[in-house]
């Protein structure tokens, strides 16, 4: 594999280094991201469950299979079960509805937040 197609994430990255402004509307920061060819940016996770790299209000798409590979994910598409307790799906739900979101973008937002957190 050529060092330009190497991908490296950095959960803890400072990705406001490369987006001081305010994310896209139902978007979430995961960290950064490096293409090994020197190309670095924040890692955002859009609300449709697509992740860019985003430099300076400017959003670039990246390799989907290899991102998720990356924070060791499943393929898209795969299914993942959770147990939510009524008042945490109504939370859910709720601010899904009011954000525009899906419920199940607004679930994989929920899970990111959750597994970032959990990495620190």
């Amino acid at each position: 594999m050529d060092r330009a197609e190497v991908i490296t994430i950095s959960r803890l990255g400072k990705w406001r280094l490369y987006w001081p402004g305010p994310l896209p509307q139902g978007a979430a920061a995961i960290g950064t991201v490096n293409r090994g060819n020197g190309e670095e940016g924040a890692l955002i996770l859009m609300p449709t469950g697509v992740y860019v790299q985003g430099n300076a209000g400017a959003l670039r798409s990246l390799p989907q299979r290899e991102i998720r590979a990356a924070l060791d994910l499943p393929a898209r598409g795969g299914n993942v079960s959770a147990y939510l307790p009524a008042d945490v799906y109504h939370g859910l739900t709720t601010s899904a509805a009011s954000a525009g979101l899906s419920i199940n973008a607004a679930l994989t937002l929920a899970v990111r937040a959750w597994i970032s957190a959990a990495g620190k």
